[in-house]
């Protein structure tokens, strides 16, 4: 749900959040250095050298990749079927709520 970003019109809001086209961006993430056990690389910003990590966040699953083989997916940390979580206390995603820097969008 970062505004700018090629993702963020995937994910609506209002969006049915419990579903698998939708529950992957409520996944706490955020992007991480390449030295990162965890690290994922970015597959929308390719070229980039950026990666990002559900494991930082609170071990979150990937429902991205793995919504039917993961039994916690669909992600419902808290268990009220609201399907989001909103990050704080030192884990808020780098760029949440905010645009992207052009010069990781125009250099991909």
């Amino acid at each position: 749900q970062i505004a700018g970003s090629p993702t963020a019109s995937r994910c609506p809001p209002g969006s049915d959040f419990s579903s698998p086209d939708h529950n992957w961006c409520q996944l706490p993430w955020c992007f991480v250095s390449s030295q990162c056990p965890s690290k994922i690389p970015s597959n929308v910003f390719n070229g980039t050298n950026l990666f990002y990590s559900y494991d930082v966040c609170g071990n979150a699953p990937n429902c991205y990749h793995d919504f039917s083989g993961d039994p916690r997916c669909p992600f419902d940390p808290t268990k009220s079927f609201s399907f989001t979580l909103h990050k704080t206390e030192g884990c808020e995603c780098k760029y949440h709520g905010y645009e992207l820097d052009s010069n990781i969008y125009m250099s991909y």
